[in-house]
């Protein structure tokens, strides 16, 4: 995973966690994001590590799962190998990674690229959250715009746990 190339403005004007903040604002935010690259099913986060990166998508997809290691009842180990149920795919102008932006900054999922090859941006959240104390109007937009992500990350989940629960 290597660093591409710096953001382009007009991308960062795509990015739907950044609707509302107007060219000057959006500059301030630029010099931080950074693009990376993923190649199919490879991991980005993974569940419980310490969350410190705000991502978006440019280009491709990603797959946000719910990774479900099942736990053998005679010895109390955990099997890794039971399938992740994915619980949302993120496109092109869509974030994922909100955990870093608030506490306790644990990724509660893990996401995994979901398509040949897909070129992501992404923030230091510390970094951000500086910004955000620089100038509040952006951290206001920001936030307003992550918590709808947030929401809809979580409807997301409640479909899939009551669709897979153990009481179908």
């Amino acid at each position: 995973m290597d660093n591409l190339k710096n953001l382009d403005l007009a991308v960062l004007k795509k990015i739907s966690i950044f609707k509302g903040l107007d060219e000057e604002r959006l500059s301030k935010i630029q010099p931080l994001c950074h693009l990376v690259e993923f190649k199919c099913d490879r991991a980005i986060l993974r569940m419980d590590n310490f969350a410190e990166e705000l991502f978006f998508v440019i280009e491709g997809k990603v797959d946000i799962k719910l990774d479900q290691p099942a736990i053998n009842p005679s010895d109390g180990t955990i099997d890794h190998s039971v399938e992740a149920v994915t619980i949302a795919t993120v496109q092109a102008g869509e974030t994922f990674g909100w955990s870093s932006m608030v506490e306790p900054h644990t990724y509660i999922l893990s996401v995994y690229c979901g398509s040949e090859t897909s070129v992501l941006g992404k923030i230091l959240a510390k970094d951000l959250r500086s910004i955000f104390e620089n100038d509040p109007l952006i951290g206001y937009v920001v936030m307003n715009n992550l918590a709808k992500v947030i929401s809809d990350r979580c409807r997301a989940l409640q479909y899939e746990v009551l669709r897979h629960g153990p009481w179908q």
